[in-house]
């Protein structure tokens, strides 16, 4: 590159990318894998990563290099892949996994290695892990915020939740549930309530989304509360449609 501002281009910085291109979280890894690349592009094209002497003189650019793994929307496939960026491929860091499961799997890798996940989607947030950066949203940021301004300032009474019975579903479930609990006692006269709930089995999935959609139609809620993934979040949306609930 000529932006290298006279200095010398050292051997590239080896980044790993985990998200999945193919499977039910396709769209998803899809979407956070583009991402990563263009960040990447980005900085590569102004020169890379400048690397400092011990004195705090720089000494040298270097180019970041994407590492790709497909770990194919199998949840468990991830720790493997996870194994193989950082002990074969030798990277610095690994962008990657959706789902808390995804994460979770991961975590002894990364301890065993004493490596780094950047983690970038919302979660649950009832875990801290000295080698994962967690970036997204978690409940008290998301939901609950969510949750009281939709209940108390937009009037919306009946609940109905859906998800997957997976980690994030259900934590989230039961923050939901404790902080209407909280905002009851905070006012008595408060009317909401959760009208229905539905989760899931995760993927492959086998849920019928058009009974499901019925059910929410019958249990006639204000606001429908959405935990779950990829392409069960199409197939209920389209059910939805289907029978007029825009």
């Amino acid at each position: 590159p000529s932006n290298l501002g006279g200095l010398t281009q050292g051997t590239p910085v080896k980044v790993g990318i985990l998200h999945s291109s193919n499977g039910h979280m396709r769209n998803a890894g899809k979407g956070a894998k583009n991402a990563i690349l263009l960040a990447i592009d980005e900085l590569n094209l102004s020169g890379g990563i400048m690397e400092y002497s011990d004195k705090g003189s720089p000494v040298q650019r270097r180019m970041v290099e994407p590492i790709i793994e497909d770990p194919l929307s199998d949840s468990s496939k991830y720790a493997e892949l996870a194994k193989k960026l950082i002990e074969e491929d030798k990277v610095s860091v690994i962008f990657g996994c959706w789902t808390s499961v995804e994460r979770k799997n991961c975590l002894d890798v990364l301890k065993a290695n004493d490596h780094l996940l950047m983690y970038a989607v919302s979660h649950e947030g009832l875990e801290q892990h000295p080698n994962v950066v967690y970036v997204g949203a978690t409940p008290n940021q998301q939901v609950e915020f969510a949750i009281s301004n939709l209940t108390q300032k937009a009037g919306k009474k009946k609940i109905y939740l859906v998800g997957e019975d997976s980690i994030y579903s259900q934590s989230v479930r039961e923050i939901i549930h404790q902080h209407l609990k909280g905002l009851r006692e905070e006012n008595p006269s408060q009317t909401f309530e959760i009208v229905g709930e539905k989760f899931i089995l995760p993927p492959p999935y086998s849920a019928k989304f058009d009974i499901l959609a019925q059910e929410i139609i019958d249990a006639k809620p204000d606001l429908i509360v959405n935990t779950l993934t990829g392409d069960a979040i199409r197939d209920f949306f389209k059910e939805l449609r289907a029978k007029g609930i825009k």
